[in-house]
């Protein structure tokens, strides 16, 4: 009998372990969630657009560049002199993500979008922390050397995870015009024990990456505007709060959207979401005017 407990006791054990490396050691793929099809296309929503490829800078992984270079849609608007750069979150791929990009056209800004490696019709590797921090990178770097914007004109839009990924953009380039993160999180510890799943496991010493949006936050100087649907079941809206709460921006703004979920803050907030959004960066061009009046 103490013999049959022992054994059982130790495959626990074992298999408890297993599941602890595996969480390690594949755990981006319970981050990230691309999709290669590409459903939506900015024409469907009336807005012109290119097409752009972007190369990437070689890796150790993979010293062919060909095999890393990233998908993006350049949307132009007759006269804008900004443009909105926009990074989508986890799941998906940019075509998801053309109904927030139809907001900001309307409003007069050219918009700027792409997929990070494996996302769309990126090609690369299954995508990593480090690795969307280097695609975002790229992006703005195509906007600054090809397309000739200073990093005062461009906004940078965040959603989700992708709103991480615009809070460490922002912080490795501090001159951008303004940030707007909707729907994100403060880190993916707070996420851990949000989801709950996670709260038999050492989650401290599984977790390789952080996306730690509360510890960088507080150091941005650009105007920060921070969005989230009061019904979002996947990222609680109490984590925007945080993030206002623990920020020094000389201006800074949050807007819950009543009945708002996590994927279609736009939708359902209309014509008083876009609003709301045009206030903000109306604020924004104003207080440029005001620093730069030549």
């Amino acid at each position: 009998m103490l013999t049959s407990v022992t054994t059982g006791l130790c495959l626990g054990i074992g298999i408890y372990a297993l599941l602890c490396l595996l969480l390690w050691r594949w755990q981006n793929r319970l981050t990230f969630f691309p999709s290669r099809r590409i459903r939506y296309f900015p024409d469907q929503y009336q807005m012109p657009y290119e097409t752009v490829w972007l190369d990437l800078p070689d890796t150790a992984e993979d010293s062919d560049a060909d095999a890393n270079r990233l998908h993006g849609w350049w949307i132009p608007a007759p006269g804008a002199t900004q443009v909105v750069y926009l990074l989508h979150g986890n799941g998906f791929n940019m075509g998801a993500n053309l109904a927030q990009a139809q907001v900001f056209h309307r409003l007069g800004y050219h918009v700027f979008l792409i997929d990070y490696r494996g996302y769309g019709q990126s090609v690369g590797p299954f995508p990593t922390e480090t690795q969307v921090y280097q695609d975002a990178q790229v992006g703005l770097d195509y906007l600054t050397t090809e397309r000739g914007y200073g990093l005062d004109q461009v906004i940078v839009f965040g959603h989700s995870m992708g709103g991480a990924i615009a809070i460490e953009l922002a912080a490795q380039n501090p001159d951008i015009a303004a940030l707007i993160i909707q729907g994100s999180f403060t880190n993916l510890r707070d996420m851990a024990d949000h989801d709950g799943v996670y709260k038999l496991l050492p989650i401290d010493l599984i977790l390789r990456q952080s996306f730690d949006s509360l510890s960088k936050v507080p150091s941005l100087p650009m105007p920060l505007f921070f969005i989230h649907g009061e019904a979002d079941r996947r990222v609680p809206a109490w984590m925007s709060d945080r993030l206002y709460q623990v920020a020094q921006s000389p201006y800074k703004d949050l807007y819950f959207l009543p009945d708002g979920d996590h994927n279609h803050v736009p939708e359902i907030g209309g014509e008083s979401y876009q609003c709301r959004v045009g206030a903000f960066l109306t604020h924004v061009a104003q207080a440029s005017v005001a620093t730069n009046p030549g």
